[in-house]
């Protein structure tokens, strides 16, 4: 047995021993086989999928430079580092609220939200948008054919089960990558799932998958991966040759 085979091995049941009984197995693979390509130095793949996460922002001068100030004010969760990079004028909500002094009290805040709020940002992928700034996430950018943004979430990963009843021991109708779903009107959680109806075309069916390959799959998703395409998004410009993030807004 190889090294990389071994160490894979003890990551699998390691995850099988902390997880559901009936967790999938696929899903389990996929995170052992990520854990040891790291371990390896291996460059991670880039995700797929429809709305997956890229950086399209590489071509703006500056802007490379800013990402990866960001990426360190967040990893350290610098207040001062992150305040450094807002404009004065920050927008924070749509109720007024703005400004560096209330970005710092909305950092400080217990329990470190706003830091979860924009480490998971840095991960989204980043869009060049129509006033010449940038946005993260990637996907808020792009065109999607919905009637209501609020009803309408990103499926965050790959290879997620789109399942025939909300248990993870139902039935998989279709298995999505980077996906655009929107709820199924009238309809509230279930056992931590979202009756949603795909907006996108998924990828191809995996083996052993059942349900319809041609209308719009409709099924349950686990909330877990689902992200509001009104969730939190942060937007940056350039202002006398300097970066600064001018909004970080949830909502619209």
């Amino acid at each position: 047995m190889t090294a990389r085979l071994a160490v894979a091995t003890l990551l699998l049941l390691g995850l099988g021993a902390c997880s559901q009984a009936d967790a999938p197995s696929r899903e389990m693979e996929q995170a052992a086989q990520k854990v040891v390509a790291a371990m390896e130095g291996e460059a991670p793949q880039p995700a797929v999928g429809p709305f997956a996460p890229r950086n399209e922002c590489a071509e703006l001068p500056g802007a490379a430079q800013f990402l990866r100030d960001l990426n360190a004010a967040v990893a350290e969760r610098d207040g001062d580092a992150l305040a450094s990079l807002a404009a004065e004028d920050i927008k924070l909500d749509f109720g007024g609220g703005g400004g560096i002094a209330q970005l710092r009290r909305r950092l400080a805040e217990p329990g470190g939200g706003m830091w979860d709020v924009l480490a998971d940002l840095t991960e989204l992928g980043c869009a060049q948008n129509s006033q010449g700034g940038l946005t993260l996430p990637w996907y808020f950018e792009q065109p999607l054919p919905v009637a209501d943004a609020f009803a309408a979430f990103i499926v965050t990963g790959e290879d997620v089960a789109l399942r025939s009843a909300p248990t993870t021991s139902a039935p998989v109708i279709v298995r999505l990558d980077w996906a655009a779903v929107e709820l199924v009107p009238g309809e509230a959680a279930r056992e931590g799932f979202r009756h949603v109806r795909v907006v996108d075309r998924p990828g191809p069916a995996a083996a052993g998958d059942s349900g319809p390959r041609n209308a719009p799959p409709v099924g349950y998703v686990a909330e877990a991966s689902l992200r509001s395409l009104v969730a939190y998004r942060l937007t940056a410009a350039s202002r006398n040759g300097r970066w600064r993030i001018i909004s970080l807004v949830e909502g619209d």
